[in-house]
């Protein structure tokens, strides 16, 4: 025990000097502690403001330290506390590439995957993951955005231009489509056929790419034509094929106007 007072044999005091050192140790203890709590405690108000998904995942065990509302998705809070981060993927691969690439990285950027939400439904993230210092215990805090929407729409562009391609490739007449700097987006098969090529070396080239320079000026005049007066333009042509066989073709030209103008 403590004692106070003066005098008493040298052993008694240093006994009493170290317990005294151990007060004064524990006293600076108690106070890191409580600023320790204090900070975790702003970390949490912090997350609870914040809109987006968040989760924090402890790295020794893998579970859910932390979960906000927006992670949660409208599941109860407490059933996803403890939870084992893998149970949040649709695949249990997508929880493994995520922790190679912290291992690698440190941190991960951007990563595009399946998770699940709620009634187990997949949902398509974009997610970042950070290492945090969180209740004392290293760990990944982690964000994301939900994509899903766009993911559906890029699926059905796809599919569209998948469906637009077998049409113009079943198509006997020669047929592309251009933008405004005269770049090939789109050529079926009797038009890459024709010229020699196949629809995979036009796409993405201007005519300067592909034929001869007073070829490719013709075309560029007329395409030029085209968007000036934005009218649809028809007349015969004599086009040298890539057999070395001069056809002659009725070519029709006019403007697409998409959604953005």
């Amino acid at each position: 025990s403590l004692r106070t007072g003066k005098g008493g044999p040298a052993g008694w005091r240093c006994r009493r000097g170290h317990c005294f050192f151990i007060f004064l140790w524990n006293r600076r203890l108690k106070r890191e502690v409580e600023e320790r709590r204090k900070v975790q405690d702003a970390q949490r108000t912090l997350l609870e403001a914040i809109s987006v998904p968040i989760i924090v995942v402890r790295q020794d065990n893998a579970e859910i330290q932390y979960i906000n509302e927006a992670a949660a998705g409208g599941r109860p809070l407490k059933t996803l506390l403890g939870m084992a981060a893998v149970d949040l993927y649709l695949n249990p691969s997508g929880r493994e590439t995520f922790l190679s690439m912290m291992k690698e990285h440190g941190k991960v950027d951007n990563y595009e995957v399946p998770l699940k939400g709620p009634g187990d439904a997949p949902i398509w993230v974009l997610l970042s993951s950070r290492r945090i210092i969180f209740d004392e215990q290293p760990a990944h805090l982690t964000t994301w955005t939900d994509i899903s929407r766009r993911r559906e729409a890029e699926a059905a562009r796809r599919a569209n231009q998948a469906l637009l391609q077998a049409f113009l490739d079943n198509a006997s007449s020669a047929m592309f489509v251009k933008d405004t700097d005269g770049r090939y987006l789109l050529v079926n098969k009797a038009f890459a056929e024709h010229r020699g090529y196949t629809p995979e070396d036009i796409v993405g080239k201007t005519p300067r790419e592909l034929f001869k320079p007073d070829v490719a000026a013709e075309y560029e005049e007329t395409d030029q034509i085209i968007l000036d007066s934005k009218s649809p333009t028809a007349k015969e042509a004599s086009v040298l094929g890539s057999d070395g066989v001069v056809r002659d073709f009725f070519v029709t030209k006019f403007l697409v106007i998409a959604d953005d103008g």
